[in-house]
């Protein structure tokens, strides 16, 4: 059992593309490090030609409800980079697009293999369905496989952040 818990926390490979190249980008705010504002970001995202693709992610919980059973879900708000960082593909339909990732055209959803499984038993016909999170439909545009989810840790879906210029905006957020 040791030799498990080594393995799994020392020696497993990671479950995506050149993880060597992936780091995580922190500011630092009031002597302490602290998660990136949004106006921050873009400001990076901008400006470093040695980050490429950046991507950005918070969680955050939806209120998902639909004809059967409404629940608490756990997502993950990204921007559409985020899959280029980790490049995995989705294992059924498709990732969103910058395009997606634009206020007004974010409607789309990319299950994690968990919540495929448990609210759709599996189906391939769960793509181009309809998901009604905090009130608001979004299309499962695709299905991340099984392995994903150690990077996703406990979301069970993504939707795009589609940043306002409101949000862009912002230098002192640090959530």
């Amino acid at each position: 059992s040791i030799f498990s818990v080594v393995h799994a926390v020392l020696l497993a490979p990671f479950p995506f593309g050149e993880p060597e190249r992936v780091l995580n980008v922190y500011t630092t705010w009031q002597d302490r490090p602290t998660n990136t504002s949004v106006g921050n970001f873009d400001y990076i995202r901008q400006r470093a030609s040695t980050l490429d693709p950046l991507a950005a992610s918070a969680f955050i919980s939806f209120n998902l409800a639909d004809d059967d059973q409404p629940e608490r879900v756990l997502g993950l708000r990204t921007t559409a980079s985020y899959f280029q960082v980790f490049q995995v593909p989705p294992a059924l339909g498709r990732a969103y697009t910058a395009d997606e990732d634009q206020p007004g055209r974010n409607g789309v959803v990319v299950l994690s293999h968990g919540m495929w499984q448990r609210r759709f038993g599996g189906r391939a016909d769960a793509l181009g369905q309809t998901l009604h999170l905090n009130g608001e439909p979004y299309h499962v545009i695709g299905v991340m496989p099984a392995s994903f989810s150690t990077i996703i840790d406990d979301a069970e879906l993504l939707v795009p952040f589609a940043f306002t210029p409101e949000r862009l905006a912002m230098y002192d957020e640090h959530f």
